[in-house]
């Protein structure tokens, strides 16, 4: 009968706090420049579509501003699409960590989570606070409501990864298959477009994305004159705690096979 185990380590929140620094020193190096890039994509696109509305001489409904009006839906989009792709490549690239005493598969994917939420919303409000340097009128209805919701779409990325993390260990392609699939989303959350202005025939479609709804109560929470009656929080609530359940369970029950890979490779 085998009576090994792992050794006690330190404690969790001392391993999540050393996991985040070395998340931190990797990604981003020794020169804070680096933090330039969680930029990049989200201003890239926003650019993009705020170019296409000027050109088309179109505005967003109700006398939205368009560039408010696309960083809460761009950049809401990156939230979730982020944290989710980060928390996803998480064990396969923290694999090393596995051998130090008390390092399990959900702390790295907890120490990136963490780090890629943090980063992602402070993008989402620099965005504002550029916009209103430039003197965009930057309406802020309920702060409180608009974090919340930020939250809840890391909360729902978070939860989506740590499942398709678990399973990439197993199913290999999805690490290049699940980021292919999902930018194309951004075309069908919300993203320069509010739920009314969807053809009825195939708002029932979009409406089964829960990014639609939260684009939706975000824009509400931001904007005076946006009241969406399309948007579900309850919905949303519902696919956030699903998401999560489900990343949780698959963690829970594939950690050991996961660290058995490890001692085998």
């Amino acid at each position: 009968m085998n009576t090994t185990a792992r050794p006690q380590g330190p404690s969790t929140a001392r391993v999540l706090y050393a996991l985040i620094l070395r998340e931190i020193q990797t990604r981003y190096g020794k020169h804070r420049s680096g933090y330039l890039w969680a930029f990049m994509e989200p201003a890239i696109t926003i650019v993009l579509f705020g170019s296409g509305f000027l050109l088309l001489g179109a505005a967003p409904p109700r006398g939205m501003h368009v560039l408010p009006f696309l960083i809460t839906g761009v950049g809401a989009f990156f939230v979730f699409q982020n944290v989710m792709l980060y928390t996803m490549g998480a064990i396969a690239s923290g694999r090393v960590f596995f051998s130090y005493p008390g390092v399990m598969p959900f702390h790295v994917t907890i120490a990136r989570g963490i780090l890629e939420t943090l980063t992602m919303i402070s993008v989402f409000f620099v965005f504002l606070f550029v916009g209103w340097l430039f003197g965009v009128e930057i309406e802020l209805e309920d702060p409180l409501a608009i974090v919340l919701c930020l939250l809840a779409l890391s909360l729902f990325g978070f939860g989506l990864g740590s499942a398709l993390g678990m399973a990439a260990q197993f199913l290999p392609f999805l690490q290049r298959v699940v980021p292919a699939i999902t930018r194309p989303f951004l075309l069908f959350s919300g993203a320069f477009y509010t739920a009314e202005e969807i053809p009825p025939q195939a708002a029932t479609y979009f409406l089964v994305n829960p990014l639609l709804h939260a684009i939706e109560i975000l824009r509400e929470a931001t904007f005076y004159s946006h009241h969406s009656i399309y948007a579900d929080g309850a919905y949303l609530a519902v696919c956030v705690v699903g998401a999560l359940f489900f990343g949780i369970l698959l963690q829970a029950a594939l950690k050991r096979r996961v660290l058995c890979l490890d001692k085998t490779a």
